[in-house]
């Protein structure tokens, strides 16, 4: 049954279901376009039974072009001879090929790299040799836990074995005496099943 306070609660609810209901039909009526639009150019065309037969017409010939007469050039007159003082031979260098010439241009110049100072260098062989000692103390730490951790597994195993063996001593001790107590005792079909329930 539901209470009076429940049902005043159940139809509050109810009535706003039913709005939000209608709320979202009205949004989807109204955001749904109805017109239908036709699209506005249809494309036409024409079918034929046969293809129109083509008049093929004699290409044009091409006019040849009638060479052009070349002037001929006139004659220049020639100019006078100037006279100048032999020049000092100079000892002439050794001519390099043009490419030889536009590839030493073309180099780019390397900067010189200033050479380090011998202090710096010295400070970083240095650390070197400290980074190198550390690398070798650090290997031989990491080796030396290796080995105990293989020592200390192995005295495990041991020590696992050892228990072992000394609960099947136990056991088998345990099975020997029951044995003595069953051949000295009266045979008692139920024995075994008391046996069973004291362990």
């Amino acid at each position: 049954m539901i209470r009076a306070h429940e049902k005043l609660i159940a139809w509050r609810a109810g009535i706003l279901s039913i709005l939000v209901h209608c709320l979202l039909l009205a949004i989807l009526v109204v955001s749904f376009n109805w017109k239908a639009v036709q699209p506005t150019s249809i494309a036409q065309v024409e079918l034929w039974d046969s293809v129109p037969a083509v008049k093929h017409a004699a290409p044009e010939p091409k006019p040849i072009p009638k060479p052009e007469p070349v002037p001929k050039p006139e004659p220049k007159p020639e100019p006078k001879p100037v006279v100048t003082p032999p020049p000092k031979p100079a000892p002439e260098p050794q001519q390099k090929a043009d490419i030889q010439v536009k590839k030493e241009q073309e180099k780019p110049k390397v900067e010189e790299k200033p050479k380090p100072d011998p202090a710096i260098k010295t400070r970083e062989e240095e650390l070197k040799r400290k980074q190198e000692a550390k690398l070798k103390e650090e290997q031989k730490r990491k080796e030396d836990e290796k080995r105990k951790q293989e020592e200390k597994r192995k005295e495990e195993q041991q020590r696992k074995l050892a228990d072992l063996q000394k609960m099947i001593a136990d056991e088998n001790q345990a099975a020997q005496q029951e044995r003595q107590a069953a051949a000295q005792a009266p045979h008692n079909p139920l024995q075994p099943l008391l046996l069973r329930r004291a362990r």
